[in-house]
């Protein structure tokens, strides 16, 4: 079995959906997000993960408090880690 099945074997993922949207060019959003906006549904985590999953085209990502871009196609996972 490889690490990873081994991994997700010992641990118990719960998740939520928050957005689940088709967006046509041009378009931006810009979003908040923090423990506080999920709080109420995930009263009982002790790590949160949020993640974006683009499955069709291709997007720009860029934090708030950043100038760097990250050129995102289908198929890519964005992870937002806090520190």
């Amino acid at each position: 079995m490889d690490a990873l099945s081994e991994v997700l074997k010992s641990v118990r993922l719960e998740g939520a959906v928050y957005i689940n949207a088709e967006f046509t060019a041009p378009w931006c959003v810009h979003a908040k997000f923090g423990l506080g906006s999920v709080r109420a549904r995930l009263a009982g985590a002790e790590h949160v993960v949020f993640f974006h999953f683009l499955t069709e085209g291709h997007c720009k990502v860029r934090l708030a408090d950043s100038a760097e871009v990250l050129n995102i196609t289908a198929g890519d996972l964005v992870l937002f880690a806090k520190e």
